[in-house]
């Protein structure tokens, strides 16, 4: 009998440790998927954040554009005025 509550004991501590493994497997699948959704999350941060960069980088060119055409115009106006012959006008 006292090999029968050992046999049981041992099933029993056999039980409590694949139990522990189990938890310890399911806490670590659980962390790694939390961890890939986030870097999936923050990729898509960072590729939205590309393309507003891209965005804001292209504005700010045409801008440039605008502003050079602008003050070309606006230098030939002032060469007009004074009846001076600029290059480029």
């Amino acid at each position: 009998m006292a090999e029968r509550q050992n046999s049981s004991k041992w099933s029993l501590e056999k039980m409590l440790a694949l139990t522990g493994v189990i938890s310890s497997l399911i806490g670590v699948i659980s962390t790694w998927v939390a961890l890939q959704y986030r870097i999936e999350r923050l990729e898509e941060q960072a590729e939205s954040a590309e393309k507003r960069l891209e965005l804001i980088q292209h504005d700010m060119l045409r801008m440039e554009r605008d502003f050079n055409e602008q003050g070309r115009q606006v230098r030939c106006d002032i060469c007009r005025a004074h009846g001076m012959g600029c290059p480029g006008c």
